[in-house]
């Protein structure tokens, strides 16, 4: 008994060993045993995976770092790099592409406070936020070298009441009249050094009284808590306030929200013209969103519409805030639940509309969420997968999906992720996910195909070790990836002879070679430097079109037998695809010895495939011109496998730095 089977597309991804008896999936043939190395296409086919481009060595001493992107108008693109007490500022070369650090921004930044901050750009500023540090701004003075950073000044403050201890005590006013300088006493000593900056706010005697609301600018000297402070009134308060005062259950004495005392934002992001904060140490579960379109302006004031806002989130669970995203709604992720606003998306965000609902009960690790084919991935509190935060319209709600699902042995507690959309050179959207143990995830997504493929990809890793069911880098390490005006950086750790590095490269399909240099000369030559970062690595090199052989580095470059004048030079990483294993549909038979007869490889545009261990022959006489440079190859191969096995599958691999897409396979099964 023999059948044939066709799979044109590997959209489903790298399917969990633990799956493998699941053939009656409808997916099962829609994925693959292992994609190690390669993307899957939006149109189902897998795709040799970027290769990277070098762009300079990372110092940093203390190992603890963070990467964040400054885009200005003009097409200026900065990376920044945070250490410990410093920023480094790269900046593209406009000669040659290259990434350099054009400045050097001295911080108080500290190692341990460099692991948790977060970023948010608006304009030519950006916010600089971490729990135990002042909000910093980071501005840009219109130069590769003009910055400047410090801590935010705010105008006012969020207000919130820490204590509530004042319910039994009446507060009276020496005026109630909009003025300056105004006493304001309790008939219990309450106020502290604490609550300058803050707010009191009342209704008077009776709760159809006006709003008063007044800034709290300076307390007398304590010991404290003290009896009487002065504010500025900046909304008339009711006159009972000025004659027996106003109870404490109906009035409101909040200190600022931030300080050092009770701690400073932890997550940030700019949503519909607000600067919204979220969790600071003493208030882990509130937002606090700006003016609108003053974002140093926290002032709640009568609660009109462009006004602040403050938040706390409440549910049936401790929920620490751990992002908070800018999308379709303002997202909010937390250890325990996400959360959504739910004013309909043709309504702006505003103090009588605030409303923030748990959407899902899954938990965020402290990996930054990201966006890509309408919805928000993150990784769930734990590390072992990772979830799609999705909008439902039947519902008016959101959803989190786990969207590793099929290829869950994969997840390996991502520590980074970022996202690469389709441009004039490649019409995917990929997202990229940094494991722990330095591997690199990638996944491709596209809803409307049902497309949901997870790959993994390692870096300085021997063919060999590409069968493993976990890949655990050695020499080679993914550690962050980022995103600057959609072009994906990585640092990466490189164990090469002279040391161990982290390096900065540009993911690039341009180069099917890690940690490469593209040179270019007006003149031949034979020797190629510019190395010393492989110095004692044996890399791939192509000259002029041609592939050669190998070399080893020395004294930071190699020399060829005849001049070129472009070469591409690098270290070259194999690829693995291989099948599903094959089962006779309906033949309940799973576990009856098989062998595939035949295999067509369906390959677009490639050059040195090998299947099974056997090379496909590329060159293709007639077309090709001797000693010219062989074209890659569009066809289809037929082999014929012989062994019988429980579970036969196909091995395609590829060892040289050439180009690879596979856009189908079959195999008749017996």
């Amino acid at each position: 008994m023999s059948e044939l089977y066709i799979q044109n597309n590997f959209s489903h991804g790298e399917l969990d060993p633990r799956m493998f008896a699941q053939v009656d999936l409808q997916t099962y043939y829609k994925t693959a045993k292992r994609l190690r190395n390669v993307y899957i296409r939006p149109q189902g086919g897998a795709i040799k995976r970027h290769g990277s481009l070098y762009q300079d060595i990372i110092d940093t001493p203390s190992g603890e770092y963070q990467l964040a992107e400054f885009i200005l108008l003009g097409d200026v693109e900065y990376l920044l790099v945070f250490k410990a007490l410093e920023i480094d500022v790269y900046k593209k070369d406009a000669t040659t592409g290259v990434l350099s650090k054009v400045h050097t921004i001295t911080t108080t930044i500290t190692a341990d406070q460099v692991v948790d901050i977060q970023t948010a750009q608006n304009g030519n500023f950006m916010v600089i936020t971490e729990p135990t540090m002042t909000t910093l701004q980071l501005t840009n003075g219109g130069s590769d070298t003009s910055w400047t950073l410090a801590a935010i000044t705010f105008k006012n403050y969020p207000a919130f009441d820490f204590t509530k201890d004042y319910y039994a005590d009446t507060f009276t006013l020496a005026s109630v009249k909009v003025a300056k300088n105004i006493v304001l006493t309790c008939s219990a000593a309450v106020f502290t050094a604490e609550h300058v900056g803050g707010l009191f706010i009342s209704i008077g005697a009776v709760v159809t009284s006006p709003v008063g609301a007044a800034r709290i600018i300076s307390v007398p000297v304590g010991p404290y808590p003290v009896t009487t402070c002065t504010v500025d009134i900046i909304s008339e308060f009711d006159a009972s306030l000025g004659a027996a005062g106003a109870s404490g259950n109906h009035c409101f004495l909040g200190e600022p929200a931030f300080s050092a005392t009770r701690g400073w934002p932890g997550s940030c992001t700019f949503y519909e013209d607000r600067l919204c904060f979220g969790a600071t140490t003493e208030l882990p579960q509130t937002l606090f969103l700006s003016k609108v379109g003053d974002f140093p302006n926290f002032d709640q004031g009568q609660g009109l519409d462009d006004e602040g806002i403050v938040y706390t989130l409440s549910a049936d669970s401790f929920n620490k805030i751990e992002y908070v995203v800018s999308d379709k709604s303002l997202q909010i992720f937390c250890n325990e639940s996400e959360f959504s606003s739910m004013q309909y998306f043709a309504e702006p965000l505003t103090p009588s509309s605030a409303s923030f609902r748990k959407q899902s009960g899954v938990g965020c690790s402290e990996v930054k969420p990201a966006i890509v084919d309408n919805q928000t991935f993150f990784v769930r509190e734990g590390g072992k997968s990772v979830m799609a935060f999705v909008y439902d319209a039947n519902s008016t709600s959101y959803t989190a999906l786990n969207a590793s699902l099929f290829s869950a042995i994969l997840i390996n507690n991502p520590v980074s992720m970022a996202v690469l959309k389709g441009d004039g050179i490649d019409d995917a959207d990929y997202l990229f996910a940094v494991n722990q143990d330095g591997s690199l995830l990638v996944y491709q997504s596209l809803a409307q195909e049902s497309v949901s493929a997870w790959t993994i990809c390692a870096t300085q890793m021997p063919a060999e070790d590409l069968e493993n069911q976990y890949l655990a880098p050695n020499r080679g390490k993914y550690k962050k990836v980022l995103t600057v005006k959609n072009k994906v950086y990585a640092i990466i750790e490189r164990t090469i002879p002279g040391g161990t590095f982290e390096y900065l490269e540009l993911l690039s399909f341009s180069t099917n070679m890690d940690s490469a240099t593209v040179q270019t000369f007006t003149t031949p030559r034979t020797s190629i430097g510019n190395l010393i970062h492989l110095e004692g690595e044996t890399v791939k090199i192509i000259a002029d079109g041609v592939l050669l052989n190998d070399q080893v580095v020395t004294n930071g470059s190699v020399t060829l037998t005849d001049p070129v004048t472009n070469a591409t030079i690098g270290l070259g990483f194999p690829v693995l695809i291989e099948t599903i294993p094959a089962y006779l549909a309906g033949s309940n038979r799973l576990y009856v010895p098989k062998r595939i007869i035949r295999a067509f490889i369906d390959y677009f545009e490639s050059l040195g495939i090998f299947v099974d261990g056997y090379e496909l022959p590329d060159l293709i006489f007639g077309p090709n011109v001797l000693d010219q440079p062989i074209q890659p190859q569009t066809g289809v191969a037929v082999t014929h496998p012989e062994n019988w096995k429980l579970r036969p599958t196909i091995q395609i691999t590829q060892k040289d730095p050439l180009p690879l897409l596979l856009i189908g396979v079959g195999y008749e099964v017996e």
